[in-house]
């Protein structure tokens, strides 16, 4: 299961770092412990070269950017200023990526006389991570007063998510061997029957510009959902989103109400071409696609038979990028084994009497999160059992309203090059928090030649549970806390081990920003209190 690599791999570096642990299939090696802010927290790992790793936080709402040398010293820290220095121009804050060998910092101002909004980019000096030299204009775009301004982000899932609360927006996505960047303005729609218009701009690897197009989809805006954007290294543009069929409604009458379309922009913006995506008699749930070296469209998702909300099975699907045509689409329904893989005794006993009585038996809550495209053609799934609880609870004293997240089993999907999906395997997880947005819950993910590595804050009795089913919730305040490694063979058998205890370092990790940066390692971020440290994991 050789996987394809969008990076290039780094030198193996011996480190003199603060402490040492070892498992099995990685070593850790601990920088120094810094001082941070109980205000403040890492938000995003941007890159990394020979000289260090670029990061991104925030602190007391302010946006700073940091870089650490190669023993993970804090060596340079820049603090974003709305209003510029020199020229007093005020500007808003919108993403940095690390994008051929350069630190881009992207930044908005808007001219509230002419009602314009324009995306800039500055160049970030890897010294003194200071945005430096030409501001460069790259898009402009209609303003619109209400709803908070422009959004804008290189994360998709944080783009749309801030687009969901926008009536203006720019998304900056780059192309999967980051030869291209795609830049998309969303105007607010001044006629409520339109269609769904965007401007569309894709940038080589100088920031030339390849093409412009101001792009219509065909559909009404008020019926169609924009969820993902993607550029391919040819510079096509691609969009997925929802086209529901007469209101905004996910189930009526019991079935679903809504479609997922790709629509794709090639030929310079030139050619539109429309894809539905959908499986006879399955209600499709969650989807995620990219495209491969030949241009194919490579989708896959889960399905149901029950509803928007659970998960019956996977699907895989590829079109055809030149002929447009279906060339592979296969299906597969969970099997009562997977479906009652980590339950308790009682709980499988109880599924399987449901499962003979002909009821349905499905999984809850289930998101695409990662495709991995393989240098053989095939790719694997990863999916993650994500839900939120809010409790309201009414006294004399007031409301008091809590948010519970639960971040639970990932589940791992091999597809073979012909496209059959091979086999699929669940990793158990059991992670609920309280009022801190899962802060410290999910995975960070190390993809190797052969194995997927998952690494994540859990409890030490979860590597050996005394009975089936018995999986424990790891808790901030346990001493029993531990950083598990779970990692997935070729074949699909997980080895379980611990990586660390928690109780080896004054830190707890937080997966979602820690990144995987060669084919053999990955950098950890963790936090406590005002205590801030990082390491890097090398797997063998």
């Amino acid at each position: 299961m050789k996987i394809k690599s969008s990076f290039a791999v780094a030198a193996m570096i011996a480190l003199g770092f603060n402490s040492f642990s070892q498992s099995k299939y990685a070593t850790t090696k601990w920088g120094p412990e810094l001082k941070g802010s109980k205000r403040g927290t890492l938000t995003e790992t941007i890159g990394y070269d020979e000289s260090g790793y670029y990061v991104r936080g925030t602190e007391k709402g302010d946006i700073y950017l940091e870089k650490l040398d190669k023993n993970l010293n804090r060596v340079a820290t820049w603090e974003f200023e709305e209003k510029d220095p020199d020229t007093k121009e005020k500007y808003s804050f919108e993403g940095i990526t690390y994008f051929n060998d350069k630190l881009l910092l992207f930044k908005t101002s808007v001219d509230k006389k002419t009602d314009k909004a324009t995306l800039y980019v500055n160049n970030v000096n890897k010294k003194t991570m200071a945005a430096t030299g030409k501001t460069t204009k790259l898009m402009e775009m209609d303003y619109e007063k209400k709803g908070g301004g422009i959004k804008f982000g290189v994360s998709m899932e944080a783009a749309m998510a801030m687009a969901a609360e926008a009536n203006t927006k720019f998304i900056i996505v780059e192309s999967r061997e980051k030869q291209k960047l795609l830049i998309i303005s969303n105007p607010t729609p001044t006629d409520k029957e339109a269609n769904d218009r965007f401007g569309l701009v894709v940038l080589d690897t100088v920031l030339n510009k390849t093409w412009t197009k101001n792009a219509e989809l065909p559909y009404n805006n008020k019926l169609f959902r924009t969820q993902k954007w993607v550029v391919d290294d040819a510079g096509n543009a691609y969009v997925l989103g929802k086209l529901y069929k007469d209101k905004v409604k996910e189930v009526k009458r019991g079935q679903q109400n809504f479609k997922y379309h790709i629509v794709a922009f090639t030929s310079k913006g030139e050619n539109k071409v429309d894809y539905e995506i959908s499986i006879p008699e399955k209600f499709v749930n969650d989807i995620n696609f990219k495209v491969n070296d030949a241009g194919d469209i490579v989708c896959a998702g889960f399905y149901s038979k029950m509803g928007r909300t659970s998960v019956d099975g996977c699907f895989y699907t590829v079109l055809d990028g030149v002929s447009k045509n279906v060339k592979v689409t296969n299906v597969k329904e969970f099997d009562i084994d997977f479906l009652t893989e980590g339950m308790s005794e009682r709980q499988e006993k109880k599924a399987r009497a449901k499962e003979e009585k002909g009821k349905d038996l499905e999984l809850y809550q289930y998101d695409m999160d990662n495709m991995i495209l393989r240098d053989d053609g095939g790719c694997v799934l990863v999916g993650e059992q994500y839900f939120v609880k809010v409790t309201t609870h009414y006294s004399q004293n007031g409301t008091t309203t809590t948010y519970t997240y639960y971040y639970n089993d990932i589940i791992v999907i091999n597809v073979t090059p012909e496209g059959k999906i091979d086999w699929a395997t669940k990793v158990p997880k059991y992670q609920r928090t309280t009022n801190d947005n899962g802060a410290f819950s999910s995975y960070a993910m190390e993809v190797t030649k052969d194995k997927i590595a998952f690494v994540f804050n859990d409890h030490k009795d979860n590597l050996n549970p005394t009975k089936q089913g018995d999986i424990k919730n790891f808790s901030l305040r346990d001493k029993n806390g531990i950083i598990t490694i779970a990692t997935v063979d070729n074949a699909g058998k997980t080895t379980r081990e611990s990586l660390f205890s928690a109780a080896e370092t004054d830190v707890f990790i937080r997966p979602k920003v820690c990144e995987q940066f060669s084919e053999s390692q990955m950098l950890l971020f963790g936090e406590r209190g005002k205590t801030e440290q990082f390491a890097i994991v090398s797997f063998k």
